[in-house]
């Protein structure tokens, strides 16, 4: 998820436990194990072009929130590497995820009954 300029809009899809047969076939092909990263037309140069930094942290003092691989740590820590990463479309194929192009994304907030509010995306 970190492969993307933080400006750069994107959704991610991913199979959990809870997504249905017909979801994953509409949106995974079928595959459980499928990522898929979509973004907009107008950003492929861009994120062709770029580099970001990842830092590399020392893994005991993070904790794992559960939500979408992320960990936390509550003091200042300093990396202990970090690299410049360019080519990120090649980079994010590296890891499995298949990038698909759109030529427009735009999220849709709605509200389900008696559930936290939700993002729907519309792809053009």
């Amino acid at each position: 998820m970190y492969l993307f300029l933080r400006q750069c809009p994107r959704i991610l899809l991913w199979a959990t436990p809870r997504t249905t047969e017909v979801d994953c076939n509409r949106w995974l092909g079928g595959n459980r194990d499928r990522t898929v990263a979509c973004i907009e037309r107008a950003w492929v140069q861009r994120l062709q072009e770029a580099s970001i930094i990842r830092y590399e942290f020392a893994p005991e003092d993070f904790i794992d929130i559960r939500d979408a691989g992320m960990w936390v740590c509550k003091r200042a820590v300093h990396p202990v590497d970090l690299d410049v990463l360019t080519d990120l479309p090649d980079k994010l194929g590296e890891c499995g995820t298949d990038l698909q192009v759109r030529w427009l994304i735009r999220s849709v907030h709605c509200r389900r009954r008696g559930r936290a509010p939700c993002i729907s995306a519309v792809f053009a």
